[in-house]
């Protein structure tokens, strides 16, 4: 997740250095802001156009800190959720693993083939929509081809723009066929794959009828645990992929806020009678959606492959993973937070809340 470093800060800081007793709506407030002192009388107090510049940017960090600071609240519940799921349905499974043992040892295969038979339905029916789609753009592109064709047959004269076209068709056709045969062929495959696995399972079934049905309960438990890590997961990554969005947000106020302060700056160095246009309005705010959520550093991983104890029993994190939970900073830079909050609010002091530990 990006921070805002410590340079946002001193920036922010020494451009509004005698801002803290300053109101939103005062043009002080925006010459201090910008890094203007008061004594300096000589020089020409911001235009209109800048002071709204400024206001807007203001408004943004005051909006993108408290956002930030709901989220980050959130996204800490979520992470204490994840580790209460973990440990509750963790101890349950190892009670019912001890009770069942011999069992769950003898069934295991079994069960194992029930989620790799789900596993093959979901990919035939993936490979028989690829096989009708293909089939219908094959269709479709040998129609087309018949009415090139049919066009071509009543001209006199033969353009060369028309022979493009009709090879075009031709070769849709060519590479629909192709995806057909493709996916049909798949299809097969993964018929007889499951047609196979079909056998071995009612073969399991009808041998370890016993010990599957003793065992029911802590399969069940244990898919079931599962399907809530994976929930509670996607949440925890869709509020970190949320805050990175609006901590971006917030270095963009930054960095405009910087950019206004730089041209205002040049504009007063070469005096007012040679001075250059105001600065074009910063792009207009508008929060995009956040980037897909990714779990790059596998830090929620869900281990299928063993089951013993907590971290084998298909879906926990790795031995470490919840005990030494990576604590990221989650407060902004307290000062650039405070002082944004005094000027947006009149003199009113807000403390921003800070929700995980530096």
């Amino acid at each position: 997740m990006p921070e805002l470093d410590a340079g946002d800060d001193a920036r922010i800081l020494g451009m509004g250095g005698s801002a803290k007793a300053l109101s939103i709506h005062s043009d002080s407030c925006a010459d201090s802001v910008l890094g203007f002192s008061e004594l300096e009388d000589d020089e020409p107090p911001l235009d209109q156009k800048h002071l709204n510049l400024v206001h807007e940017e203001l408004e943004k960090l005051n909006i993108a800190t408290d956002v930030i600071n709901k989220l980050e609240v959130q996204l800490d519940g979520a992470r204490a959720c994840f580790r209460e799921i973990q440990a509750s349905w963790s101890e349950k499974l190892k009670e019912l693993s001890k009770k069942y043992s011999s069992a769950i040892a003898k069934a295991r295969p079994y069960y194992e083939a029930k989620v790799q038979e789900r596993k093959l339905r979901d990919e035939s029916q993936r490979a028989a929509i690829r096989f009708e789609r293909a089939t219908s753009l094959l269709a479709v592109a040998k129609q087309q081809v018949a009415l090139t064709q049919d066009s071509l047959n009543r001209q006199t004269t033969v353009h060369p723009e028309c022979l493009e076209v009709l090879n075009h068709h031709i070769q849709r056709v060519n590479e629909a066929e192709e995806e057909r045969l493709a996916s049909g062929d798949e299809h097969r495959a993964i018929s007889e794959r499951l047609m196979a696995l079909a056998d071995q399972i009612r073969k399991m079934e009808k041998d370890q009828r016993s010990s599957i049905k003793k065992s029911r309960t802590y399969f069940d438990q244990r898919l079931e645990f599962t399907r809530v890590l994976e929930r509670q997961k996607e949440l925890i990554l869709r509020l970190e992929a949320e805050v990175r969005q609006k901590k971006c947000d917030y270095t963009t106020s930054l960095r405009n806020l910087e950019r206004i302060s730089d041209s205002i700056h040049e504009q007063r160095s070469i005096g007012g009678g040679s001075a250059r246009d105001p600065p074009a309005n910063p792009p207009p705010y508008q929060p995009t959606a956040p980037p897909p959520y990714e779990d790059d550093d596998g830090r929620y991983a869900i281990n299928h492959e063993t089951d013993e104890v907590i971290g084998p029993v298909l879906c926990l994190m790795r031995a470490n993973g919840c005990a030494d939970w990576p604590q990221r900073p989650a407060g902004l830079g307290s000062g650039v937070i405070l002082l944004a909050q005094q000027l947006i609010g009149g003199g009113e002091r807000r403390e921003p809340e800070t929700t995980s530990s530096q």
